[in-house]
């Protein structure tokens, strides 16, 4: 088996094991969010990644529903474009160009799986913004 065959064959299995865990998996489209404007800050919100963007083996929702947790492209009128995220299926943290982002979703209009992953990830967030133990002053 070549490197390329057992790549596919992760991808397929990584895609089986999400559709077990999510249930319906499908590519969020912008019907499902609320288109986001120049003037719209993304920051702390549950954002939908464009499934365009994405390779289609990975047009999936678990892989479009992110936690925006800064950057200077999440916010409003921003000269940047970097929005720094969270995934709510796996936690991982990615970012994202603000092109890159079809729109936001309200925390009550997700699926439970991601309101679950929407809980973990804002506990990894706090857990990035407490201050790190430097020791003793010298």
């Amino acid at each position: 088996m070549n490197q390329h065959q057992i790549s596919r064959d992760e991808i397929i299995k990584e895609n089986e094991k999400a559709e077990e865990q999510v249930g319906v998996n499908d590519e969020l489209r912008q019907d499902d969010c609320t288109p986001i404007f120049w003037e719209d800050s993304i920051e702390n919100k549950v954002v939908v990644v464009k499934g365009s963007f994405l390779r289609p083996e990975f047009r999936h929702a678990a892989n479009q529903l992110m936690l925006c947790t800064g950057g200077f492209g999440s916010q409003p009128h921003a000269r940047g474009r970097t929005c720094y995220c969270i995934s709510l299926y796996d936690g991982k943290q990615t970012s994202y160009y603000r092109t890159d982002i079809l729109g936001v979703i309200e925390p009550e209009n997700l699926p439970e799986w991601a309101r679950k992953g929407l809980e973990k990830a804002k506990e990894i967030q706090t857990q990035q913004k407490k201050p790190k133990d430097r020791g003793e002053a010298r």
